[in-house]
């Protein structure tokens, strides 16, 4: 018995199989996506009235969510102009206490002045 394989035919049977494994693969494959896709079938039947609730919610989320971020803007807008009013009530308080300690400092001078004025007097008096 004599066996006779030439180029072509061994070229074939490498070519065969190779197609055989890919299809065994695909095979496989194809199996696993059609197990999946019946779990997800599954699931979305089983929640089919509360995806269709979330979807009718949508819109009413949509505008919530819209006017959160409005108030957090007019917030943040809010706290920007307090913070610049707070400065600007800082900065004339200083101003007024230092107009006042000025004031007060005026005053003492000037009392000051007024008791040497009258220590002076008297003891020019005592002197005649």
């Amino acid at each position: 018995m004599e066996f006779n394989i030439n180029i072509g035919q061994a070229g074939l049977f490498v070519g065969f199989c190779v197609l055989l494994v890919i299809s065994v693969y695909l095979i496989i494959t194809l199996s696993n996506i059609n197990k999946l896709m019946v779990k997800l079938n599954r699931i979305i039947g089983m929640n089919t009235e509360n995806i269709n609730m979330t979807c009718a919610l949508l819109p009413l989320i949509a505008t919530n969510v819209n006017g959160a971020a409005i108030g957090i803007k007019d917030g943040f807008a809010t706290v920007g102009s307090a913070v610049g009013t707070l400065d600007e009530s800082r900065v004339e308080t200083v101003a007024a206490v230092t107009a006042g300690a000025e004031n007060i400092l005026k005053l003492i001078s000037v009392a000051g002045t007024l008791v040497q004025s009258v220590i002076h007097s008297f003891t020019h008096r005592k002197r005649r």
